[in-house]
């Protein structure tokens, strides 16, 4: 089972995926024959990565819900919090929010049981509450992009920093709430340098939105046209 495991991983190392999981596949019944639960772990790991190359989403679901099924919550708490993590990004890109909610929620709570503060987990309170505005849950959302603010430091990471504000203004915006929406749009435009493009670009084309609501079309047209000038 071990041989047939490091064929898998060189041809997956060589992007030869139908002959990785060809290998992987043996290694897994191998492993599974020979009870190796260590060697198993790292099998299905690499079918996962190769299934989620290749677009299989279905499989790699199945396949990271097997390894979540052999890891011990307690005494492995590191590897299960990360396997939660790789299904809620993995149901994010199948598009089924409610389910990467679930599994970025589960996440949170396992970090938190071993002690981790926000400040560790900032882009984890950022999918959360990208997550629940996805759903139309704009106070929980609005709920998790503040945790997330408020461990952020400005001078050190003003990119980040003003790309919440934007994830906010926007929450605010789908809320219908456009007082508020420009007042968070303007906190993230205040961070701007010229340095963060992409950052930058995002509130410009949200402003522009912004003020094509209030019927402030002058405003809007000037925006869209900085956001092009970024793009």
């Amino acid at each position: 089972s071990q041989l047939t495991y490091d064929i898998g991983r060189l041809k997956l190392l060589a992007y030869e995926y139908d002959d990785a999981l060809f290998y992987l596949d043996h290694a897994d019944s191998l492993c599974v024959l020979e009870k190796r639960d260590g060697l198993l772990l790292k099998v299905l790991g690499l079918k996962a990565k190769v299934y989620e190359k290749i677009n299989q989403l279905n499989e790699a679901v199945v396949t990271n819900e097997r390894i979540l099924s052999l890891l011990d919550e307690g005494s492995q708490r590191a590897d299960y919090t990360k396997q939660l993590n790789n299904l809620g990004f993995i149901e994010q890109k199948r598009g089924d929010t409610e389910k990467a909610l679930k599994y970025f929620l589960k996440t949170l709570k396992e970090r938190e049981l071993s002690g981790f503060t926000d400040d560790s987990h900032i882009p984890l309170l950022i999918n959360i509450g990208v997550s629940h505005q996805n759903l139309g849950k704009y106070v929980d959302a609005k709920k998790f992009f503040e945790r997330a603010l408020n461990v952020v430091d400005e001078k050190r990471q003003p990119g980040l920093k003003a790309e919440i504000y934007d994830l906010i203004s926007m929450t605010y915006f789908s809320d219908q709430d456009l007082y508020n929406a420009r007042i968070y749009n303007q906190f993230g435009m205040d961070l701007m340098t010229g340095e963060q493009p992409e950052v930058e670009m995002e509130l410009e084309l949200t402003a522009s939105m912004i003020y094509e609501m209030l019927l402030e079309y002058e405003k809007a047209l000037f925006h869209y046209k900085s956001y092009l000038e970024i793009k």
